[in-house]
């Protein structure tokens, strides 16, 4: 598949196990990884012009250092206007508190919810 992902998650081992899934299954050769939202925020504000550079699904863990998920969406919300790219955003958490779930829902910006670890048919299905 052509799309470009981005995983910004603070924990490598999940961020290992998500890279390897995705290759092995063939599903994505093309991973930008990002271990807060600080680095990644950096990432396409520099890019925000450049269609090539910025991924199609963003993969947003809700809990990291520096600047978490919320935090990254309260900042993305201001600069996706000016991005080249319509980005398809997933906020993604251990957590099952339905407060998380409603708070989500609040973005507009974010297209789902997604409980960690995914199943490999969630990821089939987003990235098909």
């Amino acid at each position: 598949m052509s799309k470009r992902l981005c995983i910004i998650d603070d924990d490598p081992t999940y961020v290992f196990a998500l890279n390897y899934l995705l290759k092995i299954n063939n599903l994505c050769h093309d991973t930008l990884v990002f271990n807060n939202g600080e680095q990644a925020l950096a990432y396409f504000s520099e890019h925000r012009g450049s269609e090539e550079k910025l991924p199609h699904i963003v993969f947003l863990d809700m809990s990291m250092p520096m600047m978490d998920g919320w935090d990254f969406m309260d900042a993305y919300c201001q600069l996706k206007p000016q991005l080249k790219l319509d980005v398809a955003l997933y906020m993604m958490s251990s957590s099952i508190s339905k407060h998380d779930m409603f708070r989500a829902k609040e973005y507009e910006q974010i297209t789902g919810y997604l409980i960690k670890p995914m199943e490999m048919e969630e990821l089939v299905k987003i990235l098909s």
